[in-house]
C-alpha cells in the first residue's frame, strides 16, 4: 500500500507525460541528475546523526514547483509502513484465569539495546504474572478440595453415634478450617503479588512510550535542522531550479499517528543560505511546515 508521500510522488512522475505543457528533456534531465545527487548527500547527512537510520528517500521532480524528497527513517517515521520492526507496548488486560496482554503498537528502534532491556524486562514481568496466576489457581483447587472435606466431616458429624466420634470429626473440621485460612492468607498474598507485577508493567510501558515519543521529537527536531544545513551547503547544486521553485521534505509518519511532516523551502531562501545572507536556523524558520 503507497504512503500518501510516494503516491504524491507517483503522481507528480505521471503529470510529467500526461499534461500538455511538458519540460524539456534536458530540464528533467538535469533534474534526475540533481536529485539522485541530492539524495545520496541527505542520506548521508541523516545517518550521521545518532538515533537516525535512513530507510528510503525518494526524490521527485515538479514541473514549474521545484523537489519533493520523501524521507522514511527509524527514529523519525513511526508506522509501519516498510518497517516490521516495532516496540509492543503491553495494553494490559488481566482476568483470573489467565493474564492476557494486548499489544498495541509502539515504535522505537530494534537495534536500540534500550529496546532489548526494554522487552526482556516485559518478558520477565509478564512471565511473573503468569505464575502468580498459576500459584492463584492452584490455592483455589486446593481451597475446593479442603472446603469439601470439611462439607464431608460436617455430615459425619451429624451422624456421629458417640461423643467420642463426634470429637475426633470435630478435631479434624478445626484442623481444616486452619488450613483454609492459610491457604486464604497465601491467595490473597500471591493475589497482591500480581498485582505489583501488573502495576509496575503498566507504569514501566507508559514511561517507555514517553520516552520513544520524546527521542522521535527530539530526532525529527535534528533532522529538520541537519535538512537546512544541508540545503545551505549543498543547494547551490539544485541549478535546475529558479529561484520561485521550491524544496520539499516529506518525513513519512512522523507524528506517529499516520501523518507525514512536510517542510517546504523557498529556492530564493536557500541561495540566501548558499551565500551566507543567511544561516540554516533562519532558513528553517523561513520553511513552511505541516502535518497531513
Amino acid at each position: 500500500m503507497k504512503t500518501k508521500a510516494s503516491l504524491l510522488i507517483s503522481l507528480a512522475l505521471l503529470s510529467g507525460h500526461v499534461v500538455a505543457n511538458t519540460p524539456a528533456n534536458n530540464t528533467v534531465a538535469k533534474s534526475q541528475k540533481e536529485i539522485t545527487i541530492m539524495n545520496n548527500i541527505l542520506k548521508a547527512s541523516l545517518n550521521a546523526e545518532p538515533g537516525i537510520k535512513v530507510r528510503q528517500i525518494n526524490g521527485a521532480y515538479l514541473a514549474d514547483q521545484g523537489y519533493v524528497f520523501s524521507i522514511s527513517a527509524s527514529g523519525l517515521s513511526g508506522g509501519f509502513g516498510s518497517w516490521k520492526r516495532f516496540f509492543l507496548e503491553p495494553d494490559i488486560e488481566f482476568h483470573d484465569e489467565d493474564v492476557m496482554i494486548r499489544a498495541e503498537e509502539m515504535r522505537i528502534e530494534a537495534a536500540n539495546e534500550a529496546y532489548h532491556v526494554a522487552m526482556e524486562a516485559l518478558r520477565e514481568s509478564s512471565e511473573k504474572i503468569r505464575e502468580f496466576a498459576q500459584q492463584e489457581r492452584e490455592i483455589e483447587f486446593q481451597l475446593r478440595e479442603v472446603e469439601r472435606a470439611r462439607r464431608d466431616l460436617d455430615l459425619e458429624r451429624r451422624h456421629a453415634l458417640k461423643d467420642k466420634e463426634e470429637k475426633s470429626v470435630k478435631k479434624e473440621i478445626e484442623k481444616l478450617e486452619a488450613k483454609i485460612a492459610k491457604l486464604e492468607k497465601e491467595k490473597e498474598q500471591v493475589r497482591d503479588k500480581r498485582d505489583d507485577a501488573q502495576d509496575k508493567i503498566k507504569s514501566t510501558t507508559k514511561e517507555k512510550h514517553k520516552k520513544v515519543a520524546e527521542t522521535r521529537k527530539q530526532n525529527i527536531r535534528i533532522a529538520s535542522q541537519t535538512l537546512a544545513q544541508t540545503l545551505c551547503d549543498y543547494g547551490a547544486g539544485l541549478k535546475s531550479l529558479s529561484k520561485n521553485h521550491y524544496v520539499n521534505f516529506i518525513i513519512d509518519n512522523a507524528t506517529g499517528n499516520k501523518e507525514d511532516l512536510v517542510f517546504v523551502y523557498s529556492k530564493a531562501k536557500i541561495n540566501q543560505c548558499v551565500v551566507g545572507d543567511i544561516n540554516a536556523e533562519k532558513l528553517l524558520a523561513s520553511a513552511q511546515s505541516y502535518t497531513f
